[in-house]
Parts: structure tokens; C-alpha cells; sequence
């Protein structure tokens, strides 16, 4: 059970995007989104705290996805269990093929110290060669 003033990621999986599997394959030069279910307690999704999440994929710079940063109850996590989703763009796969690379995220909640931080490590991903 989550405590009121806790946050944390409880799911992380990759999808493909043209058919929504999450077989842990992905086609080199091929776009994919990381999705990470994430969960707030009551008396901080209440707050409204701001709240920032991020994936890191081997192989691919940390630049090259764009994290999701909004407040809690905002646009991007509307209820207290959302689902958050994160784009790899297609650029990020192009020289991938035949690697099979580690996934990890972050989740970090308020604007100062003291921060919520919750980190999950995903399923392998493996980069086919594209078409």
C-alpha cells in the first residue's frame, strides 16, 4: 500500500507503436514508447506537486528522449494512478541492430529538496535490424 505522501513507478514496458506490442523487440531505425504506470499517495497528488520522469536506454544519449515534466493532478498525470508515456524517436534505434539493451526509469517528485525519487529497471529491449 502506497503512503499519502509517496509517489512511485510501479510498471515500465516498451511498446511498438504501429501494433501496441510490448514483446520486448523493437525494429532498428523504428520509433517506440516507453510507458511507466506510476502511482501518487492521496495527500501529495492533492498538493499538486511538480513532477518529472525519464527513461534511459543503453546506447541511446540521454539527450535524445524527451523526459515528461508537469504537476500532479496536471495534463500528463490526471489521476492518482496514470500511466506516463515517453516517445524514442526513430533517430535513437537507427544503428541498433542486434543489441540487446537495459531500459531504466526515473521518477522525481517536487520542484526543491526534499525530493521523491523511485527508480525501476524495465525488461531487456532487443533492436532488430529495420527494414
Amino acid at each position: 500500500m502506497l503512503a499519502p505522501n509517496d509517489a512511485r513507478i510501479t510498471g515500465l514496458r516498451c511498446l511498438e507503436p504501429g501494433s501496441g506490442s510490448a514483446a520486448g523487440v523493437a525494429s532498428a531505425g523504428s520509433p517506440m514508447e516507453v510507458v511507466l504506470a506510476v502511482e501518487a499517495g492521496a495527500a501529495l497528488f492533492g498538493t499538486g506537486a511538480r513532477f518529472a520522469a525519464g527513461v534511459q536506454i543503453e546506447g541511446i544519449d540521454a539527450g535524445a528522449i524527451a523526459r515528461v515534466e508537469g504537476w500532479l493532478a496536471g495534463a500528463d498525470w490526471p489521476s492518482p494512478v496514470t500511466e506516463l508515456r515517453l516517445a524514442v524517436p526513430a533517430s535513437a534505434t537507427a544503428r541498433l541492430a542486434d543489441r540487446l539493451l537495459g531500459v531504466a526509469a526515473y521518477l522525481r517528485v517536487n520542484a526543491s529538496p526534499p525530493f521523491l525519487v523511485s527508480a525501476m529497471r524495465g525488461p531487456d529491449l532487443f533492436v532488430v535490424p529495420g527494414p
